[in-house]
């Protein structure tokens, strides 16, 4: 299946490869387009999973990830994070709950 969506879409997924670290166009392809492409296909099926993408870039994550969210509380299965925007306000904020988050996460 991933031979067949690299054929299909090999200039977006070129683009990609471009990118030294992960950039807010990339695809990721082994985890989210797979999955959904095989879905769409029917290959595969949607499994009850939650999962929840947050961009720590964005000034409003700090509601998705305060220490009463949802996803404190252990709400989603699965969780990906990503700094797709580059922020200047409430920086060191930011960076204090998001270092707390992983810490729950991972500890």
């Amino acid at each position: 299946m991933l031979e067949e969506i690299e054929s299909k879409y090999r200039e977006v997924l070129g683009k990609t490869r471009k990118h030294k670290f992960r950039h807010v166009d990339d695809l990721s392809l082994e985890t989210l387009v797979q999955a959904y492409y095989s879905v769409a296909h029917s290959r595969g099926v949607l499994p009850d999973v939650r999962c929840r993408c947050i961009d720590i870039g964005d000034p409003l994550c700090i509601f998705l990830i305060h220490p009463f969210s949802a996803l404190r509380r252990g709400d989603y299965t699965t969780r990906c994070t990503n700094e797709g925007i580059d922020i200047e306000i409430l920086l060191d904020l930011r960076d204090k709950i998001v270092r707390s988050l992983f810490r729950q996460i991972f500890s």
